[in-house]
């Protein structure tokens, strides 16, 4: 009986401190113009066999993230696998046109769903400037 309550406790004490979802290797950049797709590529590394990937963008330099957007694909959204050089594209040009801007900033958020005492969501934010909807690199 002993045994059986330590491997219990053993069990639910190695969910109280699984490790945060990190991101790492975040980047963005320009296709080659005159593309207005940014291309967002990042390393998840994760213990939980998926995790919520999701953006934030800011045209204040992260005073506030209110950007809108709607036109993105890959490795964005629900159930996303842990994993190296992960890809995702926003075309910036259908959603934020005809824009001179040199304070917008990407956040990417992963969220594994655990409870919050392993600090299951985390984020990182890169800069990057935009100019007709473009980014300057």
């Amino acid at each position: 009986m002993k045994q059986l309550i330590v491997t219990i406790f053993l069990c639910c004490d190695i969910t109280l401190f699984a490790q945060a979802p990190e991101i790492n290797n975040f980047r963005c950049e320009q296709q080659d113009y005159p593309s207005k797709t940014v291309e967002i590529q990042y390393d998840l590394e994760a213990i939980s066999e998926t995790v919520d990937v999701q953006l934030l963008i800011s045209d204040d330099a992260g005073e506030t993230w209110t950007i809108p957007f709607e036109h993105f694909h890959g490795d964005i959204g629900e159930r996303i696998n842990p994993g190296l050089n992960k890809l995702a594209y926003w075309d910036v040009g259908r959603d934020y046109p005809n824009q001179v801007n040199n304070n917008m900033m990407i956040r990417i958020v992963a969220d594994d769903g655990l409870e919050p005492g392993n600090g299951g969501e985390v984020g990182e934010e890169r800069v990057f400037e935009l100019i007709d909807g473009v980014e300057i690199v």
